[in-house]
């Protein structure tokens, strides 16, 4: 190697490693956030406000999703009549909706179809078996992505909507 490429190869070394250590203290800053988020969502942090130090339920459980009474009417008017469905959940502003049913997720998929087509969606297929997007051009709502997965005997259908 000449003198030349060798300073190079020093020069591209030093370059590297001094990006490693700018992502290292980066990573070292934000991993702290990024841990506070992950536990503020995790099945951990919930179980976490209901076991006391010696294991015991400190309690009665924290009331847990929401009342297809608290959907707000673009819900049912744009994306899908929610009655019936069990362990509602939702975002403050109903932009990602989670729900179960005990059925197979081929049979909730067709459900979700014929309701979102009822309500103007235009669909696609995503290539991801149970899952859908699409678009509409009037309303509140103007996208949406809906999975639904079968686990243990029910249902999981998550629903994100972008609504303007």
């Amino acid at each position: 190697m000449s003198g030349k490429q060798a300073r190079r190869a020093v020069g591209a070394a030093l370059a590297i490693s001094g990006l490693c250590a700018v992502i290292a203290v980066t990573g070292s800053a934000t991993g702290e956030v990024e841990d506070e988020v992950r536990r503020s969502f995790s099945g951990r942090a919930y179980a976490e406000q209901l076991i006391d130090a010696d294991g015991e339920m400190a309690g009665e459980a924290p009331a847990a999703g929401r009342d297809v009474r608290d959907a707000p009417p673009w819900v049912e008017a744009e994306v899908a009549d929610l009655a019936g469905v069990e362990e509602l959940r939702a975002t403050d502003d109903w932009s990602t909706i989670g729900f179960s049913r005990e059925t197979d997720a081929t049979v909730e998929c067709e459900w979700l179809e014929d309701q979102l087509t009822r309500r103007g969606w235009t669909l696609a297929k995503t290539g991801v078996e149970g899952t859908l997007t699409g678009v509409k051009e009037e309303g509140r709502c103007s996208w949406l992505w809906f999975s639904a997965t079968t686990v243990g005997g029910k249902t999981c259908v998550v629903i994100q909507v972008l609504a303007r």
